[in-house]
Formats: structure tokens, sequence, C-alpha cells
């Protein structure tokens, strides 16, 4: 993670937990201010105008208390009073907009409201009213949105969710019912049913605006407009101003033409003229700051591409250095190992008499230890071999890259009494030399692991959609399926050089070879009841 990343998650999360506060801050300050109305007799600060209908003091403290109820949800998750508390206070709200609803439903008299808040008549000179059919809604989806924000962690984040959606519905049906005021449209605030107040509306908005930043970036609509990528800035910008832009015609189409002499086309011309002039400076600056997001992009892009060819030319130099060093380390390691022998083997015979058994015994000793340092070399010069730069990968027949294993193990084959089973085998993608060097690893670790009896050795291929699956299956001596991995590693051998003859480097080189391929080797085995060898090979080639 970049300190530019950090930097810009910690201002995200400040800023999401100021907006949350001062959506939090206000929505209790227009609920105070309502209070102060009522009991001052103030009818601007329960109406806004006085022609408005005035915030009920039912609907007034329902929305105090799903305010705490968000702020104890939102700010102390893992306190367990302050959940207990907030979800007594959604569960009290939720029993309480159902009966409001039922008693509306119903024409129940005297309401649930006036048996607790005595709204009958006027409270100081202020018209007293019931709480609305669409404020009881709203008041039921937000408590439930609240309980289930509750119940939601990082481990459960569909609860935080849902939580959001049913918040977004919260903010557009305020919103509506705020614009219905706006174009003077009732319908839109209640109609011939009981209205819902301004007041009431702006805390609806504000209080389903609360709940979407309080269930996290992460979570729909916000995770949208958060961030620094361009469908997130995109959004930002054009979304406020579509809306911004349809709430100014709308007002200016609803006020303009009925206070003054004015053809609403005229209207309506001049707006979209502002709006095109706002919306071309805005776009502007918002193409500009992604143009510039994009060229650094690119230039980061096109300096990351460029060390990393440095680093490959740099791996590929350093690879051609190692097997050159392999090349003459193996010529000069292994001349002084053929003088040691040569002169080991001259002194047995030349002084064979005055040697004892002991002695002699000791000499061959220095020719097997020589002998074997050969065959590591050998054996180190072909695994390097297998890492370096093979031929150009071309489509080839694996039936001939089988034969030539075969044809090498001739006479391996004859002196075990070997049988070969073999089916047809596909056509693939590689280096002829390499395949026939896996196969004939393959097949000689088959016919050197028999055991005592003449090996059954059966090879096949199949395939699916992406490989070609190869098989080498034995009925030799097997091994325990724990060592199903160590077998693979340079040098690693389950039997001792005593009985079987070898350095352990040959499976080795056979996973080197595969995985130059492109394709993965494996092997399945139980003691006494042999092996198989899986090996696979992408069907179009993927040669390093």
């Amino acid at each position: 993670m970049h300190a530019g990343d950090v930097t810009s998650d910690d201002f995200q999360a400040a800023f999401s937990g100021g907006a949350f506060a001062s959506l939090i801050c206000l929505t209790v300050a227009i609920c105070f201010l309502v209070i102060i109305g009522w009991i001052t007799g103030a009818r601007l600060l329960t109406s806004v105008r006085s022609g408005y209908f005035a915030m009920p003091l039912s609907t007034t403290g329902a929305a105090l208390l799903t305010t705490s109820a968000l702020a104890l949800t939102v700010y102390r998750p893992g306190s367990r009073q302050s959940m207990i508390a907030a979800r007594g206070i959604n569960l009290v709200l939720l029993a309480f907009t159902v009966v409001i609803l039922l008693g509306n439903i119903y024409g129940t008299e005297p309401s649930l409201e006036e048996r607790l808040f005595g709204a009958r008549g006027e409270l100081n000179g202020i018209p007293e009213g019931r709480m609305s059919l669409i404020a009881a809604v709203m008041f039921l989806v937000l408590n439930l949105a609240v309980l289930i924000l509750g119940l939601g962690s990082r481990s459960k984040p569909f609860h935080k969710s849902v939580a959001a959606c049913l918040g977004a519905l919260v903010t557009a049906g305020g919103g509506i019912t705020l614009l219905g005021y706006l174009y003077g449209t009732p319908l839109l605030y209640g109609g011939s049913t009981r209205p819902v107040a301004l007041l009431a509306a702006l805390s609806f908005t504000l209080l389903g605006a609360a709940l979407i930043i309080g269930a996290g970036k992460d979570s729909w609509p916000l995770g949208y407009f958060v961030g620094n990528g361009v469908r997130a800035q995109i959004l930002r910008t054009v979304l406020p101003l579509v809306a911004g832009f349809i709430a100014l015609e709308g007002w200016l189409d609803a006020v303009v033409p009925d206070r003054f002499d004015t053809n609403r086309v005229y209207v309506s011309v001049i707006t979209a003229i502002v709006f095109l002039g706002i919306a071309l400076y805005i776009f502007t600056k918002v193409a500009q700051k992604i143009g510039g997001a994009v060229d650094r992009a690119d230039r980061e892009r096109d300096l990351a591409e460029a060390r990393q060819q440095a680093a490959l030319e740099e791996l590929e130099r350093s690879n051609a250095e190692l097997q050159q060093f392999a090349y003459v380390a193996s010529h000069d390691l292994q001349e002084p190992l053929r003088v040691i022998t040569s002169y080991v083997q001259l002194i047995s015979r030349r002084y064979a008499e005055l040697v004892d058994d002991e002695g002699r015994e000791f000499i061959d000793f220095i020719v097997s230890g020589t002998k074997r340092m050969h065959d590591l070399i050998n054996d180190l010069l072909a695994y390097s071999r297998a890492g370096g730069r093979s031929k150009p990968a071309v489509a080839l027949d694996s039936n001939d890259a089988l034969n030539q294993a075969l044809a090498n193990l001739e006479v391996s084959i004859k002196e075990k009494g070997a049988v070969i089973n073999r089916g047809m085998l596909p056509e693939v993608v590689g280096d002829e030399n390499q395949l026939a060097q896996l196969f004939q690893n393959l097949i000689g670790n088959a016919i050197k692991y028999s055991g005592d009896k003449e090996p059954r050795i059966d090879i096949g291929a199949d395939g699916s959609d992406d490989f070609w699956r190869f098989s080498v299956s034995d009925d030799g001596i097997g091994f325990d399926p724990k060592y199903a991995e160590k077998i693979f590693v340079i040098f690693q051998k389950l039997h001792g050089h005593e009985r079987y003859a070898g350095t352990g480097i040959g499976l080795a080189i056979s996973k080197r070879i595969v995985e130059k391929h492109g394709g993965r080797i494996w092997v399945e085995s139980e003691p006494g009841k042999g092996s198989t060898f899986y090996f696979t090979i992408p069907r179009e080639g993927t040669e390093e």
C-alpha cells in the first residue's frame, strides 16, 4: 500500500464521519427548533411558512428517537448496552408506527397520538395534527433499517447493504416530498391524505442519507461514489448536477410564470442554457482531472514495463552466465577427478601385492566416491541445461519423443525384461528433446524401482479443454505417499546408493521440464503397489 492510498483512505474515513455527524446534528437541531416552536407558539419554527403544515410533536419525538438509535448503532457498535438501547428504541418505534398505521386504516378514535400527546385542536395558537401515513411508513422503514444495520458486521456485510438500500428509499421519499413543496404540488407531499410536513420531509432526507453513510463506503449506493476511480468521480459530478437541474428547472417553471408575466418556454430555454454552461465547465474540470490521472497511470505503466523488461534482460543474462559457469565448472571439476581415479587405479594395479585387503577396500572407496562425484557433476550440468534456454516451441508428435526415450533405454528394458504398454499420445507444443528426456527419466525410474520382478509399465494420455494429461504407471516397489513432494527435490532419494544407483536428480529435472512447458507434475503411489506419475502440457503451448 502506498502512502497516498493511506492518506486517501484516512481522508475518506474522516469525511464520512464528519458528514454523518453533520446530518445527525442537523436532524437533532430541526427537532429541537420544532419543539421550541410548539412551546413558544412560534409557527415558523414548526412549519417554515405560515401556509405549510406544522411538524407534529409525535413525528418530532419519533425523529429524535430514531436519530438516537442510529447514532448509538454507528458510534458504539461494540457496546452491549448501546445496542440494547438502540434495538429497544427501534422496536418501540416500530410498534408505535404500526399502531398509527392501523389506527389510520381502521379509523380508531381517539388515536394513540391523542392519548400520548393530547393532539386536539391547537397548542399555543398552532394547529395540532396527527402523524401522516407517509411519515409513519418512513419511520417504519427507517427503524427497520437501523435494526438491520445493528446486525451487520465485517463477516455479515449483507446486512449493511440492505440497511443502506432502505436508507436510499427513505432519502428518495424525503426528496420527492421536498420537491412537492418546492414545485407547489400537494400531490407529492400527501395530496388528499394527511400531508407530510416540510420539516419532517427534510428530517427523513437527512436521516436516510446518514443511514447510507453509516452503513459504510463498501455498501451500495455509497460504494459507487467513494474513491478516486473514474466511475466514482463521474457519479459525484453528474448526479448532483442532474438533480440540481431538475429541481431548479421545475421550481422556475412552477413559480416564475405565476409570479411574473413570463412565457414558460423562455424560462425553460434560459434554464437549459445556464445548465449547459455550468455542466460544460464542470465536465471540463472533471475531464482534466480524469485525463491527468489516466496520463499518470500510463506513465507509471510504461515505467513499470520498462523496469520489468530490464529485469527480464538481466535475468536472462544472469541465467546465461550461470549456464556458462556450469559448463566451465563441470569441465574443470571433472579433469582432476579423472586424474585422481586414474592414479588410484594405477596404484591398485602396480602395488596390489604390497597392499593388504583393508588397503584395497580403501582404494575401492576412493574410486567409488570419485565416480559418484563425476555423476553428480554431470547431473548438475543436465539440471542447469533443463532450466536454460531451449529450442523454440513447435508443434510435435509426443509419440516421437516417447520413441526417442525408449530407444535410449533399450538396453535397460531388455536386461530387466520390461513390458511397455503404450497408447496413442497427442500432438503438443514444446521441445521434443526435453520431452524425450522427461519420458526417459520417468520410464527409467519405473525400470529401476521394479524390485525383483519384470516391470510392467503403462503409458497413456487424456485431455481436457486446456491441458493434455500424460501418465506413466508401473507395478514396482512404490513408496509412502508422504514423500510425494520430497522426491521432486534435487538430490533427494528415498533409497541408498548401495541398492539403487543414481544421484536423485532425475525427477527434479523432470519437474523443471514440465514447468517450462507450462504444466505441473505429481505422483500417486503406495508401498508395494507401484507408482503413477502424471504431468500436464497445455494444449496451446506456453513454454517459457
